[in-house]
């Protein structure tokens, strides 16, 4: 277990077909993993992140949405030094997300999704980041929601993560030239169902 502390602010400010909003989280400082000295260097605390989003509803079946996410890594000793400093050598990320809400009939709510950001590990990281492979780019979503009662709804989701590959070419520092050749493969799917009760 960890004691942490972190703090986020948030706006947002809707029309009668556009809304836009935006957020800032601070970095969540964590205290140390007791019994864990071992493998940590630093506290795991988690990084600062900026969202900045859009939604259009051109009429009241159907809603566009964009957003935009910058996740600070290279902040977090443990996450963003280099492997010879103790962390994995992570990146900062850009992430954007794109998004359709369809109102198919009056139970019945249909979702599509797309997110693209580049991946935290670069080709100097991949053998100390390897048992952390957050190499995936791209993923493509969809998902629905049925209203069985007024107050009674089921909800599904499919997510899949495209093919990413990342080669370690040596050129980093030590435990990139050692780990030279290492290469990560990594794609998946998930699925979700839940229920919702209103009361």
């Amino acid at each position: 277990y960890s004691v942490g502390v972190g703090m986020g602010v948030g706006v947002m400010k809707t029309w009668d077909k556009l809304s836009i909003g935006a957020a800032y989280f601070t970095r969540q400082w964590h205290s140390d993993h007791k019994g864990y000295e071992d493998l940590l260097s630093y506290s795991l605390d988690q990084p600062a992140k900026f969202h900045a989003g859009i939604s259009y509803r051109p009429n009241d079946r159907l809603e566009f949405l964009l957003d935009y996410k910058f996740i600070q890594w290279h902040d977090i000793s443990q996450i963003g030094a280099s492997g010879i400093r103790g962390g994995i050598g992570w990146d900062d990320q850009h992430v954007v997300k794109a998004g359709v809400r369809y109102q198919a009939t009056d139970r019945l709510k249909l979702r599509f999704g797309l997110s693209h950001g580049n991946s935290p590990l670069h080709e100097n990281t991949a053998f100390i980041s390897s048992p952390f492979p957050a190499i995936i780019e791209t993923h493509l979503a969809t998902g629905f929601t049925y209203a069985l009662r007024d107050n009674v709804d089921i909800h599904g989701s499919l997510v899949y993560a495209l093919p990413s590959n990342l080669k370690d070419k040596g050129r980093g520092d030590l435990f990139s030239r050692v780990g030279k050749g290492t290469e990560i493969d990594l794609d998946f799917g998930t699925v979700a169902i839940g229920a919702s009760w209103r009361f």
